[in-house]
């Protein structure tokens, strides 16, 4: 390869190193609205229920769907969490 060709690969590799970094940091955001919103539809749905207690509520037939998806959202905020601490270190290579 020639220089001018190794310096463009180089150049992309690190551009899709950076856009997946903000890939797994929209992720995150988003997982973490995602169980916030489904918290609060619980939540809600709690008080409507005067108060009875998330077990009363869990077991409702239209909540025994939300409680999955909300855990799904927890466990992959959860794995982006993992893999965020390395961001800020990737990031300051990136820019050096």
């Amino acid at each position: 390869m020639s220089e001018k060709a190794l310096q463009w690969w180089q150049q992309l590799q690190q551009q899709l190193q950076l856009a997946e970094m903000w890939y797994q940091l929209l992720a995150l955001i988003a997982c973490a609205l995602l169980a916030v919103l489904i918290n609060r539809m619980l939540g809600s749905r709690l008080a409507d229920s005067g108060g009875q207690g998330l077990k009363h509520v869990a077991l409702r037939s239209s909540h025994r769907i939300l409680l999955p998806f909300s855990m799904a959202a927890l466990l992959a905020g959860s794995d982006q969490i993992f893999r965020l601490y390395q961001l800020p270190n990737q990031l300051l290579q990136f820019f050096i």
